[in-house]
């Protein structure tokens, strides 16, 4: 994929930075300063090539950030395939005797980030949450990772996975949104879609590509997020 052309993928033609453009929404936080990704992604999602409804949200979230590094420039790599996902994390050696590749076996951010690095040559930092109000906390750190690395993080926590784009965040209120790029859609790639249109998702409603408040992240689940880093950066 070129800077310009658009990645298809099977029978679909994926959507770039969708984040972006006329349908987008504005964040709902007073006086928020937003702190965004930088450069452009590729919205991979449920179903792009492949049938992975129920499990497949992680795998999605490391096919965006590997469009991150290809289109900035960072890596010649294509994001991988599920499948060959699986055959680089089979081959490593570092998956459980269940594991195997056709499997419908959930990841998370460590294996994101084995595979970022992997496949990349670039390294992750990780932040450590116990539930989900305990990333409102994390702001200011988030917002440093986005003005210094400016890549996608992803999310993982509950048997969920989603990536984030960016934060508005009001220092003084402590008042947080995060706009979300959810890979638990399986709808048409449509712009106009993705950025105005709730749909069902996994267990939930939400626009695909959205603003969500802290309510997004469940005080039942502890988060583990994926943090990758830009290739001159450590």
């Amino acid at each position: 994929a070129t800077r310009e052309k658009s990645t298809v993928v099977g029978d679909r033609t994926l959507l770039r930075s969708p984040h972006k453009g006329p349908f987008a929404k504005v964040h709902s936080v007073e006086n928020g300063k937003v702190y965004l990704m930088d450069g452009d992604f590729d919205y991979y999602h449920y179903g792009v090539g492949y049938d992975d409804k129920g499990w497949g949200c992680a795998y999605r979230s490391l096919q965006m950030v590997m469009s991150w590094y290809q289109l900035s420039g960072q890596s010649n790599a294509t994001p991988l395939s599920i499948l060959n996902i699986q055959e680089k994390l089979f081959d490593m050696g570092v998956m459980d005797a269940a594991f195997d590749v056709g499997c419908k076996q959930w990841i998370g951010s460590q294996e994101v980030s084995w595979l970022i690095d992997e496949v990349n040559g670039a390294s992750s930092r990780f932040i450590i949450c116990s539930r989900g109000s305990e990333i409102l906390e994390k702001s200011r750190e988030l917002a440093k990772h986005f003005e210094e690395n400016g890549s996608p993080v992803v999310v993982c926590g509950g048997q969920l996975a989603l990536t984030l784009l960016g934060i508005a965040w009001n220092e003084n209120s402590g008042e947080c949104a995060y706009l979300i790029a959810d890979p638990h859609y399986s709808g048409v790639d449509d712009l106009a879609q993705v950025q105005t249109k709730s749909v069902s998702l996994e267990g939930y409603k939400a626009i695909p590509v959205s603003w969500r408040g802290a309510e997004a992240f469940s005080d039942r689940s502890n988060y583990n997020l994926c943090l990758p880093q830009r290739k001159n950066v450590v």
